[in-house]
């Protein structure tokens, strides 16, 4: 997955901790991105920092970093996109709520996707069908 630079594309530092929701499923006690699942996270654990590196062709993007979407409906609503090889994927699909701490360089386009230097994953899901799990 990569962030895509659009119209009204901004770096910011994080003047309070935000409120951001990625797609996945629980893998026992952690969370697993549906894309680029090879990565996982714990409860309450902050991610390694990442350098936040723009590349650019045609158009700019960014790569690697911790990449969520700002609202959870616009997370359910994404999920339905994805192609049938994440899509099939066994377990418990859901939307993860995950924190950005204050102090955090992240970007932010106009489309609703943020990429973060760092997240931490609160513990708290809800399943893409709307039940509640924590784990």
């Amino acid at each position: 997955m990569c962030f895509i630079f659009y119209e009204n594309t901004w770096r910011r530092i994080a003047k309070r901790t935000i409120v951001v929701w990625k797609i996945g499923m629980l893998d026992g006690k952690k969370f697993r991105p549906l894309c680029q699942n090879s990565f996982s996270y714990r409860k309450r654990v902050p991610t390694k920092k990442i350098n936040l590196k723009i590349e650019s062709n045609l158009i700019s993007w960014i790569r690697k970093g911790y990449h969520s979407i700002v609202s959870w409906k616009a997370a359910r609503e994404l999920y339905p996109t994805f192609d049938k090889e994440h899509l099939e994927k066994p377990g418990i699909h859901c939307v993860g709520k995950f924190l950005i701490p204050a102090g955090s360089e992240y970007y932010k386009n106009n489309r609703g996707f943020i990429v973060s230097e760092t997240i931490i994953w609160t513990g708290y899901t809800m399943s893409v069908h709307a039940r509640k799990y924590e784990v």
